[in-house]
């Protein structure tokens, strides 16, 4: 079955032209178009076309080649991949999420395919509609080209939203979620958005709106703070099971901090809107989380919270042909021993863990997670 297109048959589907607040509003939330100017998501607003989805309808189909972005509005979306003619369900695609963005910028086929598991709504954009939005604006056009291209290359599941039994897990194990149980957490899951950011993306820029608090999944981030004079205040990092931007969901005060990823993270969104209709039907909860909330916000403006010990991966490259790269790991290795626990990783040691079997970039990005939590240094070490 083909791409969802006005030009192809498919019984049940209806298209029309949102409004452009409403479209708008969904893209600020979403985690793709985070970096864009106002200007160019108010033309990307007035360039999708709003669709109906049946239940159990392809929307995408891996192989095919495609030519247009869907942003789900309403509806739950399922995502599969085959390979080796085994198909297997790498992940789940909620409202304030989108998919086929690959498809605005090349012309290879889809990777995946998308089946709607319910009635849904989604708004699509075609290439060339797309193109027509950015116009006049080729910086950042090149900016969100790179971005998709990063998403695509980290395929197939840190990009799409896992299970919700392994959100439900991991957010769990976070401190400010310690103590609400399982039923709360359970109300509070399909509220939370998905976000792959690449390394390198900005997550989020001093001085902006803030609507909501990050839970880091896997991945880093570092952090900066500037005074009115423009220079560095405060510098620091966020890793696996940080929360990141927790006040705003008490105060609705601007961003204090830059916040840009150093690996390519994955990471839960729980929006000031979904805390508030979640938690407003448990006041206990509330109450023991704002006031964990508000503790953590004073230990940190008094210096109290103990600074937890940052996680780096350093990649080397000789500029000489006669220099060792193993050498220099090594005794670079002895010297980061005393600062935290240390690893050399080598093309070796992700064949070990990977076998023979042909691998994604996410397969790597997942054993780069996994050495991460058992190390503070990761040194990645090139065969040449």
């Amino acid at each position: 079955m083909g791409n969802l297109s006005p030009n192809n048959r498919y019984h049940a589907i209806m298209f029309s032209k949102p409004t452009s607040l409403a479209i708008k509003e969904i893209i600020t939330g979403t985690d793709l178009f985070l970096n864009l100017s106002p200007e160019t998501k108010e033309h990307l607003a007035k360039s999708f076309v709003k669709v109906k989805v049946p239940k159990n309808k392809v929307v995408i189909k891996q192989g095919e080649h495609g030519d247009a972005l869907y942003l789900v509005a309403t509806g739950s979306f399922s995502v599969y991949v085959t390979t080796d003619g085994k198909k297997e369900k790498v992940g789940e695609i909620k409202p304030g999420s989108c998919f086929g963005e690959g498809a605005l910028v090349t012309d290879e086929p889809r990777n995946a395919t998308v089946i709607s598991e319910q009635i849904g709504t989604v708004y699509r954009i075609g290439r060339e509609e797309f193109k027509k939005a950015f116009k006049d604006r080729s910086e950042e056009l090149k900016a969100f080209v790179k971005l998709i291209s990063r998403r695509s290359r980290a395929l197939h599941r840190s990009v799409f939203r896992p299970e919700p039994r392994r959100i439900k897990e991991l957010i769990s194990t976070v401190s400010l979620f310690s103590g609400v149980g399982a039923k709360l957490i359970s109300e509070l899951e399909p509220q939370m958005e998905w976000i792959f950011l690449p390394g390198g993306e900005t997550l989020m820029r001093q001085g902006d709106k803030a609507d909501g608090m990050y839970v880091v999944v896997n991945g880093s981030l570092v952090y900066e703070v500037r005074n009115l004079e423009n220079t560095i205040v405060s510098t620091g990092s966020f890793s696996k099971g940080d929360i990141i931007g927790e006040i705003a969901l008490l105060t609705g005060e601007p961003r204090t901090a830059t916040v840009v990823a150093t690996l390519s993270c994955e990471i839960v969104k729980i929006s000031t809107a979904a805390f508030e209709a979640v938690f407003s039907k448990h006041p206990p909860s509330m109450y023991a989380i704002t006031k964990l909330i508000a503790e953590r916000f004073s230990n940190d403006r008094m210096g109290k919270r103990m600074p937890k010990q940052a996680r780096s991966i350093i990649t080397l490259f000789p500029l000489q042909k006669d220099l060792s790269a193993r050498n220099f790991a090594q005794n670079l290795s002895q010297a980061l021993k005393k600062f935290g626990r240390t690893a050399i990783i080598e093309s070796r040691d992700f064949k070990k863990r990977l076998g023979n079997r042909e691998y994604a970039v996410s397969d790597l990005l997942e054993s780069l997670y996994q050495m991460q939590d058992s190390h503070e240094f990761l040194i990645l070490c090139p065969d040449f």
